[in-house]
């Protein structure tokens, strides 16, 4: 009976960690129109992104 109890209690163990989620809220409700840039994508001609005019910041 002791068994049967350890492995139900593992089991909800661990169906408790996986459905938690751990995510942060945003700070603030403010959505900015922009591009994300780094540098895992390569080269990025600023010029053109500045003609698109389709966004206001790069950040």
């Amino acid at each position: 009976m002791l068994k049967k109890f350890t492995y139900f209690a593992v089991f909800l163990f661990i169906l408790f960690i996986s459905s938690s989620v751990f995510a942060l809220s945003p700070s603030s409700e403010e959505i900015y129109k922009g591009i994300d840039v780094s540098n895992w994508q390569g080269h990025i001609n600023y010029n053109e992104v500045k003609a698109e005019r389709n966004s206001n910041c790069i950040y």
